[in-house]
């Protein structure tokens, strides 16, 4: 594209046919208040997979020869990943929090996300709701390899993403009610696993699992009582497999498949009720 590239926010404001990129602080940007339709984003999966860490391992041989930077690391006090949820919550929500105040009226804030433990998804729950937002809606897609290393050891690997919708709270209809209807709930991650299982995507008891939690964020940030909410995302967790087996429905149904490399390539399947039975 031969556009010009606009060095500030303010600058891109002035021309229309101007390119603005930056790189920085997420949670400190430049742009004004109001000024944005949609925010799309992919923040890290809590401590699920460190990237600046295995970004060092390459940063520093590249830095050698192309002598990027003085630092001896791509690590900064401010990058959102950490291993302590609270922190997490807190660098998540700052993030998000600029979001709502750069973001129009009717402005979207849309990310992807999933986590095989519950604390990840309380931390993304805080975050969302800290920041002044309610989750609406959210669509299982594929989105990890098949032939990556973490989910051919995983024992319920997790292939799909959640894309999760968000508007501001004040932009949304909440209810009063204290209670959710887990059938209905249920219900409707089934649909969204009988229609990826229509196009030939296969769901594991791991990917049924997000597919359910992203429903749980949509049916309780209903409520716009953030205490109870999270209180409803906890009674959850105890009977997660349950529910979870519920969604993949039929007994014997195989939950994954695994292949083994190397001369012994075995295919592993799992039926329902083994998998319960080892993991009460």
């Amino acid at each position: 594209m031969d556009l010009p590239i606009a060095s500030t926010f303010a600058q891109f404001q002035s021309n229309s046919k101007a390119v603005y990129l930056s790189v920085g602080d997420s949670s400190n940007t430049d742009l004004a208040d109001d000024s944005i339709d949609l925010v799309v984003t992919d923040p890290p999966f809590f401590d699920n997979v460190h990237y600046s860490q295995l970004a060092d391992f390459f940063y520093y041989w590249l830095n050698q020869t192309l002598e990027i930077s003085s630092d001896n690391t791509t690590r900064s006090p401010k990058e959102v990943q950490d291993t302590d949820s609270d922190l997490f919550t807190a660098k998540l929500t700052s993030v998000f929090a600029e979001s709502s105040r750069v973001l129009r009226p009717g402005g979207l804030l849309i990310f992807t996300y999933h986590h095989a433990r519950h604390e990840g998804w309380t931390a993304m729950h805080r975050a969302i709701r800290h920041a002044g937002f309610l989750c609406f809606q959210s669509y299982p897609i594929k989105a990890e390899m098949s032939v990556s290393m973490p989910l051919r050891q995983a024992k319920s690997p997790i292939h799909l993403d959640l894309i999760v919708v968000c508007r501001r709270e004040s932009q949304c209809q909440t209810q009063n009610s204290g209670e959710l209807i887990f059938g209905d709930i249920v219900s409707a991650a089934k649909q969204q696993v009988d229609s990826l299982k229509r196009i030939g995507i296969r769901v594991s008891l791991g990917d049924a699992k997000v597919i359910l939690m992203g429903r749980m964020l949509c049916e309780v940030h209903k409520m716009g009582n953030p205490e109870r909410e999270e209180e409803l995302l906890d009674s959850i967790e105890r009977d997660i497999d349950t529910f979870a087996s519920q969604v993949i429905l039929t007994e014997g149904e195989i939950l994954y498949e695994r292949v083994a490399s190397g001369p012994e390539q075995l295919t592993l399947f799992e039926k329902l009720e083994n998998y319960l039975t080892k993991n009460r």
